[in-house]
């Protein structure tokens, strides 16, 4: 399926609109315009006419209504009142029988004619009708707007009194003024046009500009977008991409520093392994138990950092399950410690729980629990001179976890680090120890902090949501 630009999904609908704007906006204003002046025009007719029956009615009184001297008179203010500014309305006089009898010049007689005629048929066909009306009729060449009224005085001498003005005068002035309109409208939809292509490429200018930024990406480039877009959708959308390109050249370095400290670790066991093996394949050790003991001693670190490898890899991947539920602490302190009771005991070391409430349980999964439990013993192990201390408490509406050992501290340059993958500490083993703990407990839904005791030694505290039966504090925090 072909794909259509931005610029072009956006513009070329404007355009069609804008294309369009100028016809619809002439033939409008044309119907509206003409529409509106013929309203106009009647009105104006009709203003008119009721001057004309004002003359009447004050020259052809009813009881003079035959007088040729009152007739005559009306004639003359009749004409008084043509000469007068009425705009392009004009008048016809009937008399008795359809006959005209203004105007009464010749000549002016002559040219409306044809109008008269077809008034005094549509008279004709009216009939007896005493009331007026207003029709449009062709005459000549010409098309008019005819209002036509009785008479207010009933008199043989004026019947009807006309009122007209031709509909092609209105015509004309309403087809210049649509032209005006017409070339108004296409320069508005020309200027928008131009508006509309601006506003498309000021769209489209960024999304170039961040789809190659993705591109690079893409390729491992992780250069930042350094030109600010002016629009605030494509600004935050260029902020978010730079600082997901920052957090990928990060996890790239680390990723690559990652493999090139595990590859040295793996090296060092298999070497030693290889080296023994061959010593004692050769006849070299005089004691090979002691060759074996240390071959043994290299399996197992071997065995331990390839375990870690993937219990983290598969805590990335999400394939180990998580079943959050009701964990006693109480059991779950006590298994890890018997756990490192061993270690513990060889070293000289001593261990001791502290609850602040034998009950307490927390809402975590229990296997997850124990993995980070046992990392942090084993990191204590490492670094305490002569007690560890596993303490719990509640706090809040979270439940603290501390394990603390009297050792010699973390140095101020390894704590920002210390959860770092492959970041080895002084007597760290392989770097990936306290990342999987932190990654456990985000599991359980917690989170786990380091610092150093004032007394002098590390404690490592993690943070629970308690478990209640109603389920209201098994939040995930």
């Amino acid at each position: 399926m072909r794909k259509t630009s931005i610029y072009v999904r956006i513009l070329l609908p404007a355009l069609i609109i804008f294309l369009l704007l100028p016809p619809v906006v002439y033939g409008v204003f044309l119907v509206t315009a003409r529409r509106q002046a013929e309203q106009d025009a009647e009105t104006e007719l009709t203003a008119f006419q009721e001057q004309a029956m004002e003359l009447a009615n004050d020259y052809l009184k009813a009881d003079m209504a035959n007088d040729p001297e009152q007739t005559r008179r009306f004639l003359q203010g009749i004409s008084r009142l043509v000469r007068g500014e009425n705009g392009n309305a004009r008048l016809l006089l009937f008399a008795d029988g359809h006959s005209l009898i203004y105007p009464y010049l010749e000549e002016e007689r002559e040219a409306v004619s044809p109008l008269a005629d077809r008034v005094a048929r549509e008279l004709s066909a009216q009939g007896n009708l005493m009331d007026a009306f207003v029709f449009r009729a062709t005459a000549g060449d010409n098309e008019y707007l005819i209002s036509a009224r009785p008479s207010p005085v009933l008199t043989k001498r004026l019947t009807h009194i006309i009122t007209y003005c031709p509909v092609s005068g209105i015509g004309a002035w309403i087809g210049e003024a649509g032209k005006t309109v017409f070339l108004i409208s296409m320069a508005i939809a020309v200027l928008l046009v131009a508006v509309s292509a601006f506003t498309a490429h000021s769209i489209t200018r960024p999304m170039r500009v961040l789809c190659a930024a993705a591109e690079r990406i893409s390729r491992q480039d992780f250069s930042p977008i350094q030109s600010p877009f002016p629009l605030k959708e494509p600004e935050a959308l260029r902020l978010s991409m730079n600082d997901m390109s920052q957090k990928l050249e990060k996890a790239d370095r680390a990723q690559k520093t990652f493999f090139q400290t595990i590859s040295h670790e793996l090296r060092t066991p298999l070497m030693s392994i290889g080296g023994y093996a061959q010593g004692i394949e050769q006849g070299v050790f005089p004691d090979s138990g002691a060759a074996a003991k240390v071959i043994l001693e290299e399996s197992e670190r071997l065995t331990n950092m390839v375990n870690g490898l993937l219990t983290l890899s598969r805590m990335d991947q999400d394939t180990v399950p998580v079943q959050l539920s009701p964990v006693h602490l109480t059991d779950a302190l006590g298994e890890a410690l018997n756990r490192a009771a061993g270690l513990a005991l060889k070293k000289g070391i001593q261990l001791e729980l502290q609850l602040s409430d034998p009950a307490l349980t927390v809402c975590a999964d229990e296997s997850l629990l124990g993995t980070a439990l046992d990392n942090l013993l084993s990191n204590a192990l490492r670094h305490a001179r002569k007690a560890i201390t596993v303490f719990a408490k509640a706090k809040g509406n979270r439940v603290m976890l501390s394990v603390m050992d009297d050792g010699g501290g973390i140095s101020r340059e390894d704590l920002p680090h210390l959860f770092e993958r492959n970041y080895k500490g002084e007597n760290g083993h392989f770097g990936i120890g306290l990342s999987i703990t932190e990654t456990a407990v985000k599991k359980c839904g917690g989170s786990i902090k380091a610092a150093n005791r004032p007394e002098g030694g590390a404690v490592f505290t993690i943070s629970l949501a308690p478990y209640r039966e109603d389920g209201k504090d098994n939040s995930r925090g």
